[in-house]
Formats: C-alpha cells, structure tokens, sequence
C-alpha cells in the first residue's frame, strides 16, 4: 500500500538505497550475537546485546570521519565488558561478527523483482552506515549486487544522516538532490529530505508515523516503490 505520496516523479534520475531494514532483514540478531561468542567460547546472555547496541551507537554518529574497522574495534574494546572478561579483541570480535552476518539475513518479499524492473529504469546505488564488504556479502546472498552500480558505505566519510554523506552521492552523479530518490526505513535515511532531497520511507510494520512527515513518500511494500515511480 503507497500511504503517502506527495510529489511527481519525474525529475528523479537516481535511486539510492539503504541495505538494513530495506532490502534485508536480520531473522534474529539474537542468534547472530549468539554464534558470535560461541565460536570464542563465550556463555551468551541476553544482557549482551544492550552492550553491543552501545559500542555500535558510540562508534557511530553522523559527525565523525573516522568510522571503520579501527573506530569499532576500540569501541568494541571499550564498552563491551565481556569481551574484556575473556580477554578477546574488539578487532577479533568484530571479524568474526562480520563474517557472520549474512547468514542470519533474510531477504524483503519482493526485492529481487523490483530491483530488477528498476535497474532497466534508473542507475541504482546503496548508502549504508554499514561495512561495505558485509553489505556486499547481504545482497549478493539473494543475487542482488548486479543491480546497483556502487556502495556508498560510511568507513570513508560521513555516515548517514550528516548532509556530506548524501552530497557525496549526488554530485558523483552531477545531480541535484531533487533529482535524487534516497529508499530507506529510519530517520537516517529520511532526513535527507531537509537538504532537499526526495525521500521513500518502506515502513514494513507500518509503526513509524512519527517520521511521516519527513518523508516524500511511504509505502509499507517494498513492491509499491514501482508504482509510486510510475506515477509521472
């Protein structure tokens, strides 16, 4: 169902999609985490997730240039106690996370033909404020990383939603930002519209009223990005 739907399209050149929460899902994070400190030999509590939620989120935040393997890895060192207790690297820890990762993905129902369609239409590209080779490893899982032409990740500049980040991806491709089409499911992704760019939020579980407004659009399929781009 397209939920909101504000503006023609027929101005926008480029598609630019996130990767987590958009064309993929993680079935569990639980389970990730889970395998990750059993193949250190490390007993698994639900209270270490807080604790991975916190050195990601200190790592990462729209004004730093530093993100990468390094940032986290300290980060990982810092705030996450019990890799500390077992005497394990953040550097080790984060590899074998990474490694992990797409296993524990699920593709959005609808993605592979969409994109597809799509990819005859626009050029198409991915931000994320993830590490590009594990993004790589998610998409190409489901045989979708022949459909963008370049990812756009934060280990090299700004992380989503710094202004940088999205002006990086438009002036590669001469455009202006309202010929620009940024596809996500957060706030990060939808703010881009405050520096002018048009958005699509994909609210699959359609409770994310709260950012409606910041949006240009909102379906709650990934299927419905085809019709609203249709819509001339």
């Amino acid at each position: 169902m397209i939920i909101k739907d504000n503006l023609n399209t027929k101005n926008i050149k480029l598609l630019i999609y996130d990767v987590d929460g958009t064309l993929v899902y993680f079935k569990t994070l639980f389970y990730l985490l889970k395998e990750s400190f059993e193949i250190h030999g490390i007993p698994f509590k639900k209270e270490y997730f807080d604790e991975y939620v916190l050195a990601v989120s200190t790592s990462l935040n729209e004004n730093r240039t530093d993100f990468g393997h390094r940032s986290l890895s300290n980060s990982f060192d810092e705030n996450f106690e019990i890799i500390k207790k077992y005497n394990l690297s953040g550097k080790d820890y984060l590899k074998t996370l990474l490694d992990l990762e797409y296993k524990y993905t699920q593709v959005f129902k609808g993605v592979n033909n969409t994109l597809s369609y799509l990819y005859k239409e626009y050029p198409q590209v991915i931000s994320t404020n993830w590490f590009e080779e594990s993004q790589k490893a998610k998409i190409n899982k489901y045989d979708l990383l022949k459909y963008f032409q370049k990812i756009y990740s934060c280990e090299l500049y700004y992380p989503k939603p710094n202004k940088k980040h999205f002006e990086r991806i438009s002036n590669d491709y001469n455009l202006l930002p309202e010929e620009c089409l940024i596809i996500g499911d957060s706030i990060s992704d939808v703010k881009a519209s405050i520096y002018g760019y048009n958005t699509l939020l994909v609210d699959y579980n359609s409770k994310k009223e709260n950012i409606y407004d910041l949006s240009t659009y909102v379906v709650n399929d990934f299927r419905d990005i085809k019709k609203v781009l249709t819509r001339k």
